[in-house]
């Protein structure tokens, strides 16, 4: 069982599976739990953790506006990784877009948009 945090951002997405393919084989996230019957699913990454769900117009979902791509405009996420090179190539293999170069040290602020993906977030390396 996962050990939940206080605080986890719940990030609307258009096609769930996609977003998976995202978060988990590109940023390393792994599967905590889903409801694929409800377009959810629960993600963790060395405790830093976010939450999915497929937007569903007739779901009767806590909208408070319409909603309008890209999503997550002025959010910013800052994820501790072990290394980012490796996440940066995985993107780089999707033919991402950055917005703005990537780096590799640091701090990466890696901003990029995709057909499937819109994503703003700052991936810092763990150093001891």
């Amino acid at each position: 069982m996962i050990e939940r945090n206080k605080r986890v951002p719940e990030l609307m997405v258009t096609n769930l599976q996609a977003s998976l393919v995202f978060w988990v084989s590109c940023l390393g996230f792994n599967v905590a739990y889903q409801r694929p019957e409800d377009g959810f699913a629960y993600l963790d990454l060395n405790g830093a953790q976010v939450m999915l769900e497929q937007i569903e117009p007739d779901a009767g979902q806590w909208l408070t506006a319409d909603l309008s791509k890209p999503f997550g405009r002025g959010v910013n996420l800052q994820i501790d990784v072990e290394a980012v090179a490796p996440i940066i190539e995985k993107l780089g293999a999707l033919k991402s877009h950055f917005i703005k170069p990537a780096k590799t040290r640091g701090i990466a602020l890696t901003m990029l948009k995709s057909a499937s993906v819109n994503f703003s977030s700052r991936i810092r390396t763990v150093t001891s």
